[in-house]
Formats: structure tokens, sequence, C-alpha cells
């Protein structure tokens, strides 16, 4: 697999927001200039200075509301989403690119990283992309990425597991069973010409992930249909401090909806009494036989499943959760050297300055995968 792309993260960035930056910036210095006071197909934002062109490029924050004629199914905390083509639908694009002039116009436009949703064309026959949120993950976080494919015309079908699956087989087999489920309802595994590919978000989604590469029946009807998978901000390792820092953090995000961390990204994994008590029990699971063998093997079976695939690593020294010492530590023990350059992508906040995207992730979801 090629590099798709290299993009610089802000210097000032947590685990939740990290990955909106890795949309941002398509062909911004190469192909278009996207935001400015010409008027592009007669399309003017408001009353504002802000104009917004076709092929256009919007905030990332404003991917919070979907239209709701893309929505096929939500059950059981799996939703089903079958995309829409924004761009041939002039009521949708003058709604979107409006919430986006308002986002731009009334804020610094330099703290809203930009997407450009690239459309699919389906000459590459039906591509449904899998997510599988983070640790402590809500929708209203999840939805952006979502809504990011939706827009590009982009199948996807997508879960959040819950906290407790990260040390629950019950928890995630369950998960499983009702994923899987509703995969058949989809996709039946009969259909050929079909193109799986799987976004998971660091450790939980990477963990779903790894137990459902145990499950007799997905390898059996569905394995042969995945050509790639982007792995964004994972794996971490598996040790008590990454495991503590993680359910401290979304105990808090999911208790304290209203906390604000943004003159310390850090501070949303750190609790006075939560941590010590967390850390506590998990230096003790970490003891128990086969705690850590477990997560091994499953660490293993990962590999061994996808080593024929095409693979996306996306992660940063900007990440306060999973440190960019994490991913380089599992990609060197997996990889080669050669392969690594490959396969993944590194981004540093030194060459901020330096560094544009001159690709796309859907783009290679369609071409390279």
């Amino acid at each position: 697999m090629k590099k798709c792309f290299k993009l610089p993260l802000p210097r000032k960035s947590n685990h939740q927001a990290k990955c909106s930056f890795i949309l941002s910036d398509f062909y911004k210095r190469h192909y278009l200039t996207t935001i400015n006071k010409r008027i592009i197909d007669n399309h003017r934002v408001d009353d504002t200075d802000i104009i917004i062109e076709r092929p256009f490029a919007i905030p990332f924050a404003s991917l919070k509301h979907s239209h709701p004629s893309t929505l096929l199914s939500f059950k059981n905390n799996v939703k089903h989403r079958k995309g829409i083509n924004i761009l041939t639908n002039n009521e949708i694009f003058l709604e979107l690119t409006k919430d986006a002039g308002s986002i731009l116009n009334n804020n610094n436009k330099d703290k809203f990283p930009l997407i450009y949703p690239i459309m699919n064309d389906k000459k590459h026959g039906r591509v449904i992309v899998i997510l599988f949120g983070w640790l402590g993950s809500n929708w209203r976080h999840v939805d952006k990425y979502i809504n990011w494919y939706d827009y590009c015309h982009v199948e996807t079908l997508s879960t959040i597991p819950p906290i407790i699956s990260t040390i629950s087989m019950k928890s995630t087999t369950a998960s499983i069973n009702e994923f899987l489920k509703q995969l058949k309802n989809i996709l039946p595994k009969e259909e050929e010409n079909v193109k799986i590919i799987f976004h998971v978000l660091s450790g939980n989604g990477v963990h779903l992930l790894s137990r459902l590469f145990q499950n007799e029946e997905y390898l059996k009807d569905y394995h042969n249909k995945v050509k790639g998978i982007i792995v964004d901000s994972a794996p971490p390792r598996f040790i008590p401090q990454r495991f503590t820092e993680g359910f401290v953090g979304a105990i808090k995000t999911s208790l304290f909806k209203d906390h604000r961390v943004d003159s310390d990204p850090s501070l949303l994994y750190h609790h006075w009494l939560l941590t010590p008590l967390i850390s506590t029990f998990f230096k003790s699971y970490f003891h128990l036989k086969g705690a850590i063998k477990m997560y091994e093997d499953l660490e293993k079976n990962l590999v061994e499943q996808t080593i024929h695939l095409p693979k996306l690593f996306i992660y940063s020294h900007g990440d306060t959760l999973v440190p960019h010492g994490d991913v380089d530590y599992f990609l060197s023990k997996h990889f080669d050297r050669h392969e690594r350059m490959i396969i993944t992508q590194e981004i540093d906040d030194e060459f901020s300055d330096k560094w544009f995207k001159s690709g796309n992730i859907l783009e290679c979801i369609l071409k390279r995968f």
C-alpha cells in the first residue's frame, strides 16, 4: 500500500478531537482554493463573506448533524447509514454549507479543521465502512466520523462497544453477536463485488475488532470481503496505566458531560479519586493468571488475520491517551522497517508547517485498498 497522506496535527490536541485533523486540508495547497470571497455556482453562505465551493470545504464541527434520509436503521446500538451524494442534492448542499459558513464566520476559522467530502461514484462496487467507537465515546462523538463518510456517499455500519467490553468477554460476545446479526441483514454473505473497510478508533475499537476476528461465523462468511483497515489512535500497550487512564476518561466523559480540558487535554484521563481506585483494580487485574496472555493472544491473532490486508495506522505525538511510542512499539514488533514505512502514517507536530495532504482517506479506501 502506498502512502496516502502526510498531515500535521495541532500542537494541542486530545484523543477524541485528533482524528478530525486527519481528514483536513485535502488539496489545500495543490488543487483548489476552497474558502474565499468568490461566488461559485451562485452559492453564498448567508450574507457573510465566506463562500464554499464545489468541491467544498466544511469544518469538522459542522458534521454533528446528519441528514435523516440517509439513516436506514439504528437498533441495539448499531447504526446503518446509506450515504448521500450531497453534490447532486442542492437542498442538502445549501443546508450543510449554511451551517459550515455560520461556524466559520462567527469563530476563528483557523481553530476549525476543514474536511473535503469527495464523492464515491460507486464505480468501485459497494463499499461499506465499519466503524468501531472508542472507550467512553457516545454517538455525539462518533457521528462526526460517520457523517463524513455519509456525505462522501459511502455506506457505513457502526457500533460503540460498551465500556466494560474491554475486560468482559461476555459483554464483547454480546456486542459481536448483535453486530453480526445486523451485518447479515444488510449484506448477504453471497453478495459479491463488495469492499468492507474497517475504521477502528482507539484501543476499544481494536479490541472489538480482535474479538470479531476470532468469530468463526464472521471469518467464514465475511472476512474475505475485507479490503483494508484504518487503525486510528491505536493500539495501546497492555499495561495498567493505559487501562486506568482510558477508564477514567470514559467515566468522566459519561458522568461529567460539561467537563472541559481545553487547557490541558491530559486532565481528562486523571481524577483525584477515580485514578487511584481504578489503578488499584487494574494492577490486580493484570496480576491475574492469564490476563496478559489473553491480550497478547488477541494481538497475535489480529496480526495473523490481517497480514494480507493493507493497513493505515494514524497516530501522533499529540495524543495524550495512546502515546506515539505505543503504536511505534506495536509496529516495530510485528513489521519490519520496509513494511512499516509503507503501511503507517506517522504524524509529527514538528513539521506542522511543512506537510500537507496530497491524498484523502476516502481515496485510500476506493483506490488503494
